[in-house]
């Protein structure tokens, strides 16, 4: 018999969620608090305190028992967030699945380039071995036996193709648009193939969560979808290169699924167009930068482009009764920081009364 979920009303919740997900209507919105108030975290040991992969399954006991304070801690609030665990160390493993050393910091781990020459691509491989392979598969795979139906397991996702070659190649991937082009197709092709075979290992891992999957962003998705990806690196180009060296790769890399969350920046505004003319992508985030307008602002001006999407969004409280009217045009995902019970609650009542998900 599995245990009860840390939500004793989870299939409320998943009602709530997979009408959200699957009917079409928009003024509605999903609501996800931040309550970690209250929370002691100096019993946390950071990433760069672990002998990996040594110390994995000691690790991840430690992430299953801060998810267990936390729930317990969030008792009683009426939200949309599902309890999920995450063969999360960092960002390296995003890339270093395929080759590389890892660096940890306290709470995330960087990749350092391995490609220093189009010479060495045939070097790059895809290995069952690979100790990072192993780290995020073994990883949900012991999550998943140890949930007993207590939480779900998060998809890892991965990179986008583009996004993957920058992590392997570092920011010489920015010359080669210009010095390398056909090497630089070569290697994202790679990625391509690299990436299905990464996200295929990770599906096969864990069992889905009522019909669908949860991505690393803790938005759900129905039937064959993709955990989520990120484009970070059309940040840093025009559309047009874009148009060349990212979009085609991660169509290809999305073809065997029915849809894909996608994470993009705020920073990034001038590459939207081209992302969201794949049409597989039926859920965004903006994740916010430094010195750049609020993502609320960037959604509302750029509305057009994601209007038949679902938008995860972090947002006050305050924003979110400023910009109720447009609101009630798009449907959202609501992240909101809060304070206290209460105040996480009346953000939860707020969001049912004005947005609310018809039966």
């Amino acid at each position: 018999m599995k245990a009860a979920n840390l939500r004793s009303d989870i299939d409320e919740v998943m009602d709530r969620i997979i009408r959200f997900s699957t009917n079409g209507r928009v003024g509605e919105a999903l609501v996800m608090v931040d309550a970690s108030f209250g929370s002691d975290r100096k019993n946390i040991k950071g990433l760069d305190q672990w002998r990996f992969p040594e110390e994995m399954e000691a690790y991840l006991e430690q992430s299953i028992q801060s998810l267990e304070e936390t729930w317990a801690r969030r008792t009683g609030i009426a939200d949309d967030l599902i309890p999920a665990g995450y063969a999360w160390y960092g960002i390296a493993e995003h890339s270093a699945f395929v080759a590389g050393e890892v660096g940890f910091g306290t709470d995330t781990s960087w990749p350092h380039p391995v490609l220093n020459d189009y010479a060495d691509l045939d070097k790059l491989k895809l290995d069952e071995d690979n100790i990072w392979l192993r780290m995020v598969i073994d990883g949900m795979k012991y999550l998943q036996e140890r949930s007993e139906g207590r939480f779900a397991v998060k998809l890892r996702g991965a990179m986008a193709p583009m996004d993957l070659a920058n992590a392997l190649r570092g920011n010489d991937l920015f010359l080669d648009i210009y010095e390398n082009p056909d090497e630089l197709h070569a290697l994202l092709r790679f990625c391509v193939e690299a990436g299905k075979w990464f996200t295929s290992r990770q599906s096969q891992a864990i069992d889905t969560f009522h019909g669908g999957y949860i991505s690393g962003t803790d938005i759900w998705m129905p039937g064959n979808a993709f955990g989520h990806l990120s484009e970070d690196a059309s940040v840093m180009c025009s559309a047009e290169t874009y148009r060349e060296f990212g979009k085609p790769y991660t169509e290809a890399l999305l073809e065997p699924f029915d849809r894909a969350f996608m994470h993009l920046h705020t920073a990034g505004v001038q590459a939207f167009e081209a992302v969201t003319e794949l049409d597989k992508l039926q859920f965004f985030e903006l994740a916010p930068d430094p010195k750049q307008p609020r993502g609320v602002e960037v959604y509302r001006n750029h509305f057009d482009l994601f209007k038949d999407s679902v938008m995860k969004l972090f947002i006050t409280f305050d924003e979110i009764k400023e910009n109720i009217a447009f609101l009630k045009q798009a449907k959202t995902a609501l992240v909101v920081d809060t304070s206290s019970a209460e105040e996480a609650q009346a953000v939860v009542d707020f969001v049912r009364q004005e947005f609310p998900i018809d039966e």
